[in-house]
């Protein structure tokens, strides 16, 4: 009897010992975990790294025929839309971002039907480039995810960069 309880008793000052290690490994993982921004996080800083940026010189051609360049952005506040045919949060966007009542550009990146179904969300008082008419300005600019929004000011400089069009405080039309 008296074997078992200090077999109990050993048993149990190892389980405390184990115990201890674990949480001691789980305190040096969260502080490891705690050092890695998070998605979240590398999209702000992203988006904060857009503001403040000049609009490069580009010439694009919207679905309608129109040529833009950055002139067109310079000038008066304007609104920038990045969008790609897979994304979801895209075409969720799309219907508010054509209705802003600021004027509005909108480059969709890529072809297909589910481009062609971003067309048709943005179009109306939005300017819309597709595919490779975009003359690559996404990657003049950074832009790394979509969508991306950038409110431009009357200079053509980046205002703000957001992910998120609620974020930019802009009204609907």
């Amino acid at each position: 009897m008296v074997a078992g309880v200090v077999l109990a008793v050993v048993l149990s000052l190892v389980n405390i010992l184990l115990l201890f290690a674990v949480l001691r490994r789980l305190r040096e993982y969260g502080a490891k975990l705690a050092a890695v921004p998070s998605a979240a996080q590398s999209m702000f800083e992203r988006d904060n790294e857009l503001n403040g940026q000049q609009i490069p010189e580009f010439t694009a051609s919207t679905v309608d025929g129109r040529t833009i360049t950055r002139d067109d952005l310079a000038g008066r506040r304007v609104l920038v839309g990045f969008f790609a045919p897979g994304c979801k949060p895209c075409h969720e966007h799309a219907p508010e971002f054509a209705n802003m009542d600021v004027p509005a550009y909108a480059f969709v990146s890529g072809d297909g039907p589910q481009a062609d179904e971003l067309t048709r969300l943005l179009s109306g008082s939005t300017a819309v480039v597709v595919g490779e008419a975009m003359s690559g300005l996404e990657n003049l600019l950074g832009v790394k995810s979509f969508p991306t929004f950038l409110a431009i000011d009357e200079t053509g400089t980046v205002e703000r960069a957001t992910i998120s069009l609620h974020d930019l405080q802009l009204s609907r039309a």
